[in-house]
């Protein structure tokens, strides 16, 4: 009985997917709702066979779950979601597929950027934007924030190309506001000489204005240094002064600040009235982006100074490669696993609940 309600369960999430425009089987419908009273059967089939009280139980779960809800003070007020580029390397319909499969219903959509040898959201590569929009709209998803991804200039002299090309299509495409958009700090090769970042950042302020009211929070990344480019805003107290001088707010990146040894719970009270996003990965040994848990930053400990009032999302943007086998590819299945594991063990950290309880 239990391997035959496996089986329904199965049946029951390709219908499911049907119904959202995701499979294609006729009569979806009539079908689904056939499968749900298979389901309900062998559930209740099972509780008898086992002398649970299905009835009293399902009422007491009710009942301990609204309680756990009404008393807990650390509920999940911002989105948590799923960094796009993160996924870079799979198509990005798939992508969303796996998304959606581990639980989550929200995004922060990277853009397709590149400049030399950076890039970022090569799956997007010559897709067009509205199938990107219609894609994310078919998968169930919102766009919780925007990456902009860029912020690499050309030259010393004009600020062209420091914001997306693609972002204001996008955000005409999509018919309402993310509740942020994410920028770079703008950064350029070689050394631009006394002066710049001076010159600079108000033409940066500049070209960010239209976008306040696209969103809720117009937000600026903390970047590490990279081989051979100059980076303003490095340190927390610099991008806290200027984001708090310009009102902008912060996305945080863990991952970079601990490439740089700037320890992220300091960074976190420094910032904590701008932080508006989070781009959360663990860190170990010089590698970042690693798996949520696996690392050695002290997550729970970051998490639990930010202002969660203040924060409108929480993205998780890390590998999901096997902990034993980080080059080793693996499938699509695993990948909803290792990230329904991951969004598990986030809310965990905010919640301050252990997963053995």
């Amino acid at each position: 009985m239990a391997l035959g309600f496996v089986g329904d369960v199965g049946d029951l999430i390709k219908l499911v997917m049907a119904q959202n425009g995701r499979r294609n089987i006729p009569d979806s419908e009539s079908k689904l709702a056939h499968e749900l009273a298979d389901c309900l059967w062998s559930i209740i089939v099972l509780a008898n066979a086992h002398g649970i009280d299905l009835e009293n139980t399902f009422l007491k779960t009710m009942d301990d779950i609204e309680g756990y809800i009404q008393k807990s003070s650390c509920r999940l007020e911002m989105k948590l979601s799923v960094a796009t580029a993160s996924l870079y390397f799979k198509p990005f319909e798939q992508v969303l597929d796996i998304i959606v499969e581990a639980g989550f219903h929200n995004i922060e959509l990277d853009m397709f950027w590149m400049r030399n040898e950076l890039a970022m959201a090569q799956h997007l590569r010559d897709i067009p934007v509205p199938r990107v929009i219609r894609a994310v709209e078919m998968a169930g998803l919102k766009i919780s924030s925007i990456h902009d991804g860029g912020g690499s200039l050309a030259d010393e002299v004009a600020m062209e190309g420091y914001i997306n090309p693609s972002l204001d299509e996008y955000l005409s495409a999509m018919g309402y506001a993310p509740a942020c958009l994410v920028f770079h700090p703008p950064h350029i090769k070689g050394n631009p000489g006394d002066g710049w970042w001076e010159r600079t950042m108000g033409e940066m302020v500049q070209a960010l204005e239209k976008y306040r009211k696209a969103c809720k929070f117009v937000t600026i990344e903390n970047m590490p240094f990279f081989d051979d480019y100059f980076v303003p805003l490095t340190t927390p107290e610099e991008l806290g002064a200027f984001t708090t001088e310009n009102k902008l707010g912060v996305t945080l990146d863990t991952t970079h600040y601990a490439l740089m040894g700037t320890d992220i719970c300091e960074a976190a009270r420094i910032l904590k009235r701008n932080i508006k996003t989070i781009h959360l990965s663990d860190f170990k040994a010089g590698q970042g982006h690693v798996f949520i848990g696996e690392g050695t930053l002290d997550l729970p400990g970051f998490l639990d100074i930010i202002d969660r009032e203040n924060l409108a999302t929480l993205t998780l943007e890390c590998s999901l490669a096997s902990k034993d086998n980080p080059n080793q590819e693996i499938s699509p299945e695993d990948m909803v696993n290792r990230l329904r594991d991951a969004r598990i063990r986030v809310e965990s950290f905010v919640c301050g609940i252990s997963r053995n309880e």
